[in-house]
């Protein structure tokens, strides 16, 4: 009952963080260099870009991949999803459900038919 009465922006005041990492931003930057035709946007949920059909259960759906994001979208003149680039460490260095994660999310874009590309966060490519 205590708790309830905590006024949630008193006892944990909010703060601006940043939304990328230093990788992040590099390899956004990069993407805008190779490709300033198109709009690149960072840390877009799932959700906002793909849908299921309205016979399945939104909150199901929801709850299986609600909370996962791609890194970076990269999408045409009118903001369709052309691809995903996901930013990796180096196989054998995330944990179990850090691996799974991904290959849950690899499942869901394949099967919606979304270009992924995964790059190694120690060695992104050149905008060339």
């Amino acid at each position: 009952p205590r708790n309830e009465a905590l006024d949630t922006v008193a006892g944990w005041p909010p703060e601006p963080t940043r939304l990328l990492t230093v990788v992040e931003r590099r390899a956004m930057t990069m993407l805008h260099q190779a490709l300033p035709e198109h709009m690149i946007l960072a840390q877009v949920p799932l959700a906002r870009f793909i849908r299921v059909p309205t016979r399945n259960s939104y909150t199901e759906w929801m709850r299986r991949v609600g909370q996962l994001c791609a890194d970076l979208l990269v999408c045409d003149a009118s903001s369709q999803v052309v691809a995903v680039v996901e930013l990796r460490r180096p196989p054998g260095k995330d944990s179990e459900r850090t691996r799974k994660r991904h290959e849950r999310m690899d499942r869901v874009l394949h099967k919606a038919g979304i270009r992924v590309l995964v790059w190694n966060e120690e060695a992104l490519p050149h905008p060339d």
